[in-house]
């Protein structure tokens, strides 16, 4: 039996994804042998102790992974004697957290720790490692529009700088998913490309080329808020100065100025050509976005016309 493992990143489409799964899960094992576990199995124990900041880990914590790690093997020695063929795990967490992403401004900065704490249960059975990627401006944004709502304050201009600034890119976390799983293929699409295409998502993961058309994409889950709903939240919570940072506007609310986008932005095309290029024989880009195609989506585009201002998911 072959795992597969879906890590996200947030805000790419991950909810939609996994909506799909869960809702098709008696199909995929009826006609593919294909077992999934998504958020109600990760979220309610499964990966217990498993998902923790580096700060955060004590020795109580080690010891529940250690009898997650032994519980998740034997569930998959129990998937395998019932003849499954292929389990996909959808779980975005296991790379990181958006909440340590805004409080360090970095692209996961532990996505080789976190995932190393997973590698005792899937590295000999793990045979595919599937991502979606966001431009690095909209997906900053549609995170901290995601973080709004839980009780975090939008960051200082500042942080904000600093973010575009940063030293990590999505080159650094691939280059660590890959040396967490060096025996897994690394499978890469731009969520610009399919972030409201959870059925293309699938047979990527799956290892199939073009649509499985019984498994139909369905609605997208989980948009971020809108810049006038962002302003009544705040408004709500009495943030007054950080509902003065948000202008009005029915649209996503972009936190950038014109130059700190257009350094995310660049940055962005620099993965896309690194992934051109081959991405060191480490990860394939499969979603047929080009590097000349910059950080938007193209105007005009299908993706564009049918879900203009809607946002990706968690």
């Amino acid at each position: 039996m072959d795992v597969i493992l879906h890590i996200g990143c947030h805000r790419s489409g991950t909810t939609t994804l996994q909506r799909l799964l869960q809702g098709h899960a008696p199909a995929l094992w009826s006609r593919e042998r294909v077992a999934v576990w998504t958020l109600p199995q990760t979220r309610a124990g499964l990966f217990r102790g498993l998902i923790r900041a580096r700060a955060a880990m004590t020795p109580e914590f080690r010891e529940r992974g250690l009898r997650s790690t032994g519980r998740m093997r034997a569930e998959m020695a129990r998937l395998e004697a019932r003849g499954c063929r292929q389990l996909l795990v959808s779980e975005e967490n296991m790379l990181g957290g958006l909440w340590q992403n805004l409080g360090t401004g970095l692209l996961y900065p532990e996505a080789e720790f976190r995932l190393g704490r997973f590698a005792p249960a899937f590295a000999d059975r793990c045979r595919r490692v599937v991502i979606g990627l966001r431009a690095q401006p909209d997906y900053w944004a549609s995170a901290i529009a995601q973080t709004l709502p839980g009780g975090l304050e939008p960051p200082a201009p500042a942080s904000r700088a600093s973010i575009a600034r940063g030293p990590r890119s999505w080159r650094h976390v691939l280059e660590e998913v890959a040396r967490v799983f060096p025996a897994a293929q690394l499978r890469v699409w731009c969520y610009e490309d399919w972030g409201g295409r959870p059925d293309l998502q699938l047979a990527a993961a799956l290892g199939r080329e073009g649509e499985l058309p019984f498994y139909p994409a369905g609605g997208w889950h989980n948009r971020s808020l809108s810049a006038d709903a962002l302003r009544q939240l705040l408004a709500e919570r009495g943030a007054w100065t950080a509902r003065a940072a948000i202008p009005p506007g029915a649209g996503r609310w972009q936190p950038f100025t014109p130059a700190d986008h257009a350094r995310l932005a660049a940055e962005y095309r620099r993965d896309l050509a690194w992934l051109h290029a081959g991405g060191q024989a480490r990860a394939q880009l499969i979603s047929g976005r080009s590097p000349a195609a910059g950080a938007e989506p193209q105007e005009g585009s299908a993706h564009e016309r049918e879900h203009q201002e809607m946002e990706g998911n968690s």
